[in-house]
C-alpha cells in the first residue's frame, strides 16, 4: 500500500508548524495494520532526507554530537525521550549508510525521528515550495521502500 495523501497532508501541517491541525489530521488517520507500515516509511523516509539535507554526506562524528546535545537541550521531554546514543547511532545510520541494529525500540526510534525532523525543519524554516518538495521526494522514498 503506498503512501496516502492523508498522511502527507498531516505531515505537511505537522512541517508547516500548525500543531492543531497536524493533531487533527493525524488523530484522523486509519490506524489498521495495512495503513501503519506506509505511515512509517513516509516517516522514515522525511527522518532520511531531512538529516541528509542537515549533515551532508561527510559530517564529523563531533558535528553530530553536538547536534545531538543541542536537541536534548532545547526542551526536558526531549532530553528524556531522545537517548543521545540512539540518536548520534541513527543520524550516523542515515550519513554514512550503516546497517541499523535491531536494538533501539519502535517507539524510541520514533521519538527519535520525530524529534531529529522536527528540530531540523525548525532550524532551517523552509518556505512552502521546500516543504512540498520534501514531502514529494519522501514520498516517492517511502513508495519506493514499500513496493
Amino acid at each position: 500500500m503506498p503512501v496516502s495523501d492523508d498522511i502527507v497532508a498531516a505531515f505537511r501541517a505537522h512541517l508547516r508548524g500548525d500543531r492543531q491541525e497536524w493533531n487533527r489530521l493525524n488523530e484522523a488517520l486509519d490506524r489498521s495494520p495495512a495503513t501503519t507500515e506506509p505511515y512509517f516509511a513516509f516517516l522514515t523516509a522525511l527522518f532520511a532526507m531531512a538529516v541528509q539535507r542537515r549533515f551532508g554526506n561527510a559530517p564529523t562524528d563531533d558535528e553530530i554530537i553536538d547536534f545531538v546535545a543541542d536537541l536534548r537541550s532545547r526542551e526536558d521531554v526531549l532530553a528524556d525521550r531522545l537517548s543521545a546514543d540512539a540518536t548520534e547511532r541513527m543520524i550516523t545510520m542515515i550519513v554514512r549508510d550503516d546497517v541499523m541494529t535491531d536494538d533501539i525500540p519502535r517507539q524510541q526510534t520514533i521519538d527519535i525521528r520525530m524529534g531529529v525532523l522536527t528540530a531540523i525543519i525548525r532550524d532551517e524554516a523552509p518556505d512552502a515550495t521546500e516543504i512540498e518538495d520534501l514531502l514529494k521526494g519522501s514520498r516517492a522514498l517511502a513508495d519506493g521502500l514499500l513496493s
